[in-house]
């Protein structure tokens, strides 16, 4: 069970018991994704595909629940405040708290996770537009041990072994699947230690409001 980020939470009781019940469970089973392949049992997929996009559904999930943008509303033509969309809340959560020192990184790393990887999964089964820069998803060549997924999940500084799961080359950009969960897990403790974040998370919750942007 994972343990690590729900721990993180704790300070905040009504963000905890969401994290707990409904967002563990989730990365769990990108976990138990990241055992794969068993050809043992006749399972020879290793669903790289499918974790990345799964992380990046958590990713997603979380920029419009416990995370909100500092200027989660901007001004129209007319005006109005309308709420930003959720593309601009993913790369906004990505860019504060993406585990690489580098603001220009965070932010090419949350272009390249939202306009490669979750929008063309997420709407057109992964094809990219003509002319968009090549992408591989990726993962090591055998799946891992419960022991190599416990060191990713719970390990509090990450493992020398795992290095980001973003790399990029020219412009030929890579995810590494098994890493990129990493990457995510980080993320959520990062986002429990804001405390400003935390708070207002917590103050909205209480208020029963989950999404603070409308489907």
């Amino acid at each position: 069970m994972l343990q690590r980020v729900p721990d993180a939470f704790r300070p905040y009781p009504l963000v905890y018991d969401f994290v707990f019940n409904h967002v563990r469970m989730q990365f769990e089973d990108v976990g138990a994704m990241l055992r794969l392949p068993m050809p043992e049992h006749g399972i020879t997929n290793a669903c790289n595909f499918a974790s990345a996009s799964v992380i990046c559904n958590l990713i997603s999930g979380v920029s419009v629940t416990i995370f909100q943008p500092a200027e989660h509303q901007k001004p129209d033509k007319h005006g109005n405040m309308p709420t930003i969309g959720s593309g601009k809340a993913f790369k906004e959560f990505v860019k504060a708290f993406y585990p690489d020192p580098l603001p220009q990184r965070r932010s090419d790393v949350a272009a390249v996770l939202y306009g490669q990887l979750r929008n063309p999964f997420a709407h057109a089964l992964g094809v990219l537009s003509k002319g968009a820069s090549p992408l591989k998803i990726s993962r090591p060549p055998n799946g891992l041990t419960q022991a190599k997924i416990e060191a990713i999940e719970e390990s509090l500084q990450r493992p020398n072994c795992i290095t980001l799961g973003v790399e990029n080359s020219g412009d030929q950009w890579e995810i590494i699947a098994d890493f990129l969960y990493r990457d995510a897990l980080d993320m959520m403790v990062e986002l429990a230690h804001d405390s400003t974040q935390m708070q207002k998370a917590e103050e909205r919750f209480k208020e029963g409001l989950y999404a603070w942007r409308p489907f």
